[in-house]
């Protein structure tokens, strides 16, 4: 990509060679340190590319050869600037592109993100934009180590954070999930804590202890369980025995464990059965409008006279970034509106819609708790009619690690200060 830029910055030359002695001339320019690319035949010839400069070394060589050369093409930044060498502003012109350009491409225009699930793209911009990462910032300015630690910190359940700067594009690739046995034995490791680091894992929720997997910590529970919510599951703190069989001090760690819990959740959806429903005219409006640099550039344009005083539309706007190639992106944006009219029309659903639209938002709330990693057992919801509308109510047995993790510990305790050594 490099010697492309300085060939067309140097100029070179499309020459086509005829004659017998074709392969004397190309081992001349060889011994004569003269580049040719692109060597093709043509005809009772062959075309070749050459430096601007290198061209008119080739006099001696034709004598030498007795060969016919001929001009093909001109191509290169020299050749252009004398093809529009009457018109000043034009190089001026270039070379203001080229400043731009450099500028452009010392900034970063877009950041993306992939990788997150529970994690919305808004939550982590938002954190970006607290730590000083922003569009338009320069490049110099962002530690992409320092950036993927201080994520990994801020957002416990990242097992995984990277940083690269790729054109003008920031790239944060982030996994979640549960961390690897390794990866938990080296942030939790088995060395004691102090006070301040230890934590205990609390539920979250009522219900039944199915199943308990301890790493790191002391067990309050077992299968089979009874818990309430907030109720210390895992503590971190562990006893320590003396020979008589007493404790004689504590040890602080982090608890870690695999506690499942099964529980309930309430569920309640109305349906009317006189509803509103949307019915387009067909009548639609666009509008193209241009960003640059975060101002606005559009043509006022009102809407037209199809549209009813009175009527009610959907207004949606696609917004575009424009970029140069696959990572150097621009600050420009091509935004466009789209306006779509609709009236309401009064309609009244059967027993079988009714039944239908209370089924289909069941399904998307036991779809939206399966995203979650929760395994529903019991369906216990049950459909009212009244004359008016219908009603889904009940409860979902469900099981799911409904913990969470406190800091501190649970025992209170002044210990003196060189148990903790």
């Amino acid at each position: 990509m490099e010697s492309h830029f300085l060939d067309f910055a140097k100029g070179y030359i499309r020459i086509r060679v005829s004659g017998t002695s074709c392969d004397r001339f190309f081992n001349l320019c060889a011994f004569h340190r003269i580049r040719l690319w692109d060597l093709l035949p043509s005809g009772e010839g062959y075309e070749v590319f050459l430096l601007k400069k290198d061209f008119f070394a080739l006099r001696p060589i034709l004598r030498k050869c007795h060969v016919r050369l001929r001009i093909v093409r001109r191509c290169g930044l020299p050749f252009i600037l004398f093809r529009f060498r009457r018109r000043k502003l034009f190089p001026a012109g270039v070379l203001v592109a080229f400043f731009l350009l450099f500028w452009l491409s010392s900034h970063i225009w877009n950041i993306h993100i992939d990788g997150n699930l529970t994690l919305t793209d808004d939550v982590l911009m938002e954190y970006l934009d607290q730590s000083g990462i922003f569009h338009g910032m320069k490049k110099s300015r962002v530690d992409c180590k320092a950036l993927a630690a201080a994520l990994r910190r801020e957002f416990p359940s990242l097992s995984w954070a990277a940083v690269e700067l790729t054109g003008t594009q920031l790239n944060i690739h982030v996994r979640e999930g549960r961390f690897s046995k390794k990866d938990t034995a080296a942030i939790l490791g088995s060395t004691v804590r102090t006070l301040k680091e230890s934590s205990s894992l609390v539920a979250a929720k009522s219900g039944t202890v199915t199943s308990i997997y301890v790493r790191s910590g002391l067990p309050l529970v077992s299968a089979g369980d009874t818990v309430e919510e907030g109720q210390i599951l895992v503590t971190g703190v562990l006893p320590v025995y003396d020979d008589s069989g007493e404790i004689s001090h504590y040890r602080y760690t982090a608890a870690d464990a695999d506690i499942r819990i099964r529980c309930e959740f309430s569920y309640f959806d109305e349906a009317q059965r006189n509803i509103q429903e949307k019915n387009y005219t067909g009548h639609i409006w666009k509008h193209t409008a241009l960003e640059i640099l975060g101002q606005p550039f559009s043509i006022p344009s009102a809407f037209p006279s199809s549209f009813s005083a009175d009527g009610h539309f959907d207004l949606t706007c696609d917004i575009r970034q424009l970029h140069l190639s696959k990572n150097f992106y621009l600050p420009v944006f091509l935004k466009t509106y789209r306006a779509k009219e609709y009236e309401y029309l009064e309609k009244c659903l059967t027993n079988a819609q009714l039944l239908s639209l209370l089924q289909a938002n069941l399904q998307l709330f036991r779809k939206n708790l399966e995203e979650k990693g929760v395994q529903i057992f019991e369906n216990n919801v049950k459909i009212e009619w009244t004359e008016k509308s219908a009603i889904a109510s009940g409860t979902l047995v469900a099981e799911e690690s409904a913990v969470k993790r406190v800091a501190g510990s649970d025992v209170k305790e002044e210990l003196p200060q060189d148990e903790y050594d």
